[in-house]
């Protein structure tokens, strides 16, 4: 496990949802976010070889949900998704959003990444310090 750090006075937190909406959920992928202008990326999930786990209600279960955005600063998602197909091809996709920092609002986004599309909900609220 890496911990990574940065010194951000005013600041949000962004809760991510990513739900199935069209297709299978059989399929593998990686999905990480990162702050604009930022190059280090957090991984919020990369379920490897085998399919992302998924509740009843089509959530993929990410292992991080909440990351903390410059409160003028702009959230960007990647998703990288894969699956095998009958010959045993790899098929794979890969789709990027971009949610400008709010203080107490919900923003969403679709990713498609050719065999599925996934909703992107993120729940921004302000950090409470103490």
């Amino acid at each position: 496990m890496s911990l990574r750090h940065g010194h951000s006075i005013k600041a949000v937190e962004a809760t991510i949802e990513i739900k199935i909406t069209e297709g299978s959920s059989d399929f593998g992928a990686r999905f990480a976010a990162r702050m604009g202008g930022i190059a280090d990326e957090v991984v919020l999930i990369d379920s490897g070889d085998r399919p992302v786990p998924v509740d009843g209600d089509g959530v993929v279960q990410i292992s991080r949900r909440v990351v903390v955005v410059d409160k003028d600063g702009v959230l960007k998602l990647n998703a990288r998704a894969w699956r095998g197909n009958s010959d045993g091809v790899d098929v794979a996709g890969e789709d990027d959003a971009e949610f400008t920092a709010q203080s107490a609002r919900t923003s969403g986004a679709i990713l498609d990444v050719g065999f599925a599309k996934l909703s992107v909900t993120v729940f921004w609220s302000l950090i409470p310090f103490v």
